[in-house]
């Protein structure tokens, strides 16, 4: 979870986490980190249509296209933030 560790300290100072959403029914409920897994798509859904969400940050894995574009439009439409973490590697050492 470097990437939460970002988030909460890094250029994104002052940033209030709300939740994780895991499409994973089995992590619904738990803590990460502190912060609970509020559920899946519907329930980050109705987070935004319900406007008690300004910003989400989609983690480096992989989205499902159909949902990415949904997920795009939904944001769009109600004016929320949406951007992803980029796993980037870079070289320490020349050889």
């Amino acid at each position: 979870m470097g990437a939460l560790r970002e988030v909460v300290g890094g250029s994104t100072a002052g940033v209030q986490i709300v939740g994780f959403i895991d499409e994973d029914d089995t992590r619904h409920g738990a803590r990460v980190h502190g912060y609970r897994v509020l559920g899946g798509y519907d329930a980050l859904a109705a987070l935004i249509e319900a406007g008690e969400v300004y910003s989400v940050v989609l983690g480096a894995g992989p989205p499902d296209a159909v949902r990415l574009r949904a997920l795009e439009r939904l944001c769009a439409g109600r004016g929320v933030a949406l951007s992803r973490i980029r796993v980037q590697v870079e070289n320490l050492v020349d050889r």
